[in-house]
Parts: structure tokens; sequence; C-alpha cells
């Protein structure tokens, strides 16, 4: 059992060229990212698209959020990016160094939940349907929260999720603000319920034979 994310650009079409270059540039660097923490498999496709295989579905959740962020937090533009994310967990018939050209069940269920999303969605689609009704409601009320959240949001929030929710002080460090800045972000974006579902999502999985 593996995961695919298969994601693309909100409104990519009305892009400016600098806008489309810096966001692929975001996407590749988060691919990067992900392969060296999680050994995931990334690669760009039809210029405004994305694919990612993670080989422990358990990762999915944390990695989709941690997309979604960098893309709203993104230094070389000014403005936010959104993206349609679809998470597919299920089976796999094969894998290639190419991966549209790797075929299996989590492959389809992550393309076909992209197809069926709302513009700017993360939605869940697991071929277990145990999987399905346990974790499905929980990422659409994390997706409607993360629709809303701002770009300071996201980037205090990337953080929190990328230290393993650390103490604020840590991540006022780090962005050089006060603590009660920081506090006040991740409140406002819902922080220790993302964590929550990211936790428990990764403990349902891991729990999994």
């Amino acid at each position: 059992m593996i995961a695919v994310l298969t994601g693309d650009l909100v409104h990519s079409s009305k892009m400016s060229r600098h806008t489309l270059t810096s966001s692929q540039h975001e996407l590749n660097r988060m691919i990067e990212f992900l392969s060296e923490r999680y050994q995931a498999q990334g690669e760009l496709y039809r210029g405004d698209s994305f694919q990612i295989i993670l080989p422990q579905p358990a990762h999915a959740a944390r990695s989709a959020i941690l997309l979604i962020c960098a893309l709203k937090t993104n230094a070389r533009l000014d403005h936010p990016v959104d993206t349609t994310l679809s998470i597919g967990i299920g089976g796999y018939k094969f894998l290639d160094d190419q991966l549209s050209l790797s075929q299996g069940q989590a492959f389809e269920l992550s393309g076909r939940g992209l197809d069926n999303s709302e513009r700017g969605a993360l939605s869940l689609h697991c071929a277990d349907d145990t999987q399905q009704k346990y974790l499905q409601l929980l990422t659409q009320f994390v997706s409607f929260q993360l629709s809303g959240i701002t770009r300071k949001q996201a980037e205090v929030l990337y953080l929190y999720v990328t230290m393993e929710f650390p103490e604020h002080q840590l991540i006022a460090d780090e962005l050089k603000v006060s603590r009660q800045n920081v506090t006040k972000h991740l409140k406002r974006c819902g922080a220790e319920l993302i964590r929550d579902y990211i936790l428990l999502f990764e403990q349902h999985l891991e729990e999994l034979p």
C-alpha cells in the first residue's frame, strides 16, 4: 500500500509567467524536501500539475498540508497560490521512474479524486472502506480550515508542522517575531486541531497491517 498525491494549481491559466514559474520552482523544492524526509518520488507535468508517491501512507496528510502551506507562502511571490490536492491510498501494480507510467489502485483513486474535487480543496480517497469512513470527514474539515488561512498563518503553520509542533517560542526565534505573534497566528488557523488530525491520521495508518 502506498499514498499518491495528485494536484494542480488553481487558476494556472490566468497566472503570469513569473507566478507559474515561481510556483513550479516551489513545487520542485517541496518534492525534494519530501524525498529527503519521507523517501517520496514526485514530478510535475502539464506545467501546472504534479504527482507525488509516498511509500509510507501515514506521511500523506502531513505532506499534503506542507505542500498547501508552501505554495501559499512562496517567498518569490507577493500573493498566495492555491492548489487542489487529492490523496489516494491503496495498492499498486507497478512503479516506474516516470510516475505517469505507474499504475495501480492508489493512482486511480488519487486521479479520479482530483477530477471530482472542488477547486482548491484537499480530499482523501482510500481503497479500504473503513479508512475512508474514518478519515474522509476529518479531511474535509481540515480542507475547509486550510482554505481560509492567510499567507502569514500558512508560514507559521508550515514551521509548526515541519518542526514537529514545538513550543511557540522556537518558531518565534526562527521568524524573528514575538511569541505572542506566533501564538495568535496558530490559534487563528486552528493549528492545534490540524496537529491532532495529522497525529490521528498517522497513528491510524501506521496501525494497519
